[in-house]
């Protein structure tokens, strides 16, 4: 039986829905990425994937793949009511933010990045501090511990 937003395993359904949808963007990216890797995406796909990776410094590479980990980590954090999923969730759009900042600065992607890539870059960074904020929400009404 729910009650206060709760469902039967303790948690607020939007613990749950933040957590479905985070794994489920982060699958859907690791599969996109194993398909560059592996070559099976399209030649056009790949050929553009493949000069977008290759103009990454090391920095960018770093702040990818720490945003990532950071992204599972603040899940798994948020999934078990941790106060803690706070700081990940912080820390992934951070460096999301960094990254695409010393991007822009080293290359001007945002002139060669169709508009609707930029527009989902933005939308992301805003679901994300959607996402930050209700995980503080929770911290103050001692929700996550």
């Amino acid at each position: 039986m729910a009650t206060n937003g709760r469902n039967a395993f303790g948690r607020p359904i939007g613990v749950w829905l933040i957590s479905l949808f985070s794994l489920l963007i982060m699958g859907l990216t690791l599969r996109v990425y194993t398909e560059l890797v592996t070559g099976a995406l399209s030649l056009t796909e790949t050929q553009h994937a493949r000069e977008y990776f290759a103009r990454l410094s090391v920095f960018e590479y770093l702040t990818l793949f720490g945003g990532y980990i950071a992204a599972v980590a603040g899940t798994v954090a948020l999934l078990m009511l941790r106060n803690v999923s706070v700081v990940l969730f912080s820390v992934q759009l951070s460096l999301s933010l960094a990254s695409a900042a010393n991007h822009e600065w080293r290359t001007n992607p945002l002139a060669e990045i169709p508009e609707t890539t930029t527009f989902e870059m933005v939308i992301g960074w805003l679901l994300l501090l959607v996402v930050i904020l209700y995980a503080r929400r929770l911290s103050k009404e001692g929700v996550l511990r």
